[in-house]
């Protein structure tokens, strides 16, 4: 197998892998993480928390930490985020494989 050849598989194994069921279910999370407002609200409220944290110090800045470190664990533990995270690490994984088989394919 040439390059050519190899890198038009590799190409075609990317376009399967947008159209597989595991994508498209994490596209689709990630549209309802998106639109859920309980969600969006704890994020902001962590996001919030993140900033003042930085403009503090001391207990202060420590006790903010811990705030904004709760809410990022109530996020976590949402079933959408799970299942989102769970997915898109996959497709990182499957990602990070393509990329070096495409390395290596390119560098014989």
């Amino acid at each position: 197998m040439d390059n050519i050849d190899f890198q038009n598989e590799e190409l075609a194994f990317l376009a399967d892998l947008k159209n597989s069921s595991l994508y498209q279910e994490t596209i689709q999370l990630d549209k309802e993480i998106q639109n859920d407002e309980s969600l969006s609200a704890l994020a902001h409220k962590r996001d919030l928390l993140y900033q003042q944290a930085n403009d503090c110090e001391g207990q202060d800045k420590e006790n903010l930490l811990i705030k904004a470190k709760d809410l990022n664990d109530q996020l976590l533990a949402n079933e959408k985020m799970k299942r989102y995270l769970e997915n898109y690490q996959k497709i990182k994984k499957i990602l990070n494989l393509i990329n070096d088989e495409l390395s290596k394919g390119l560098h014989n």
